[in-house]
Formats: structure tokens, C-alpha cells, sequence
């Protein structure tokens, strides 16, 4: 089976990721540890920078796939020709 019909088939799924589950457990007592010493305005101000700083995490994400898929299609050009 080549990788176009493990792709197709579900073999190969780009979007799966595993999450170190030890940096998520980090984030989370973190938080904790910053909700309980900020009063209420603060907290809002805090996740509010959590917020716009992961809409730019995903807009980077996103550029770097974009930008990654065009290069490969100029390998795979390059190699046809």
C-alpha cells in the first residue's frame, strides 16, 4: 500500500498528535498556583493573555504547515522534472 492510500485509508493521520502529558500537568498546577494568588481582575487580565497567546500559537502553526506544504510540493516539482 503506498503512503496515498494509507493517507486515504486512515493509516496515516497528520492531525494526531500526542501532548507530553508532563508539560500539561505543569500548565495546569501553574495555574492553579496563579489563581489562587491573583485577585479576580488579575485573573481575567491572565487568561485573557492566554488567549491571545494561543490564537497566535495556532496562526503560527498554521503558516508553518502552509509554508511546509509548498516546499514539499517543490520537491515533488523539482522531481519531476
Amino acid at each position: 500500500m503506498n503512503i496515498i492510500e494509507k493517507l486515504y485509508y486512515g493509516e496515516i493521520n497528520p492531525n494526531s498528535r500526542e501532548y507530553c502529558s508532563n508539560t500539561l500537568n505543569e500548565i495546569e498546577n501553574l495555574e492553579s498556583v496563579l489563581r489562587e494568588k491573583l485577585e479576580h481582575k488579575d485573573i481575567n487580565i491572565l487568561l485573557a493573555y492566554f488567549d491571545a497567546h494561543n490564537t497566535y500559537q495556532q496562526e503560527i502553526a498554521y503558516h508553518n504547515f502552509e509554508n511546509g506544504f509548498r516546499l514539499a510540493y517543490k520537491f515533488v516539482f523539482e522531481g519531476l522534472k
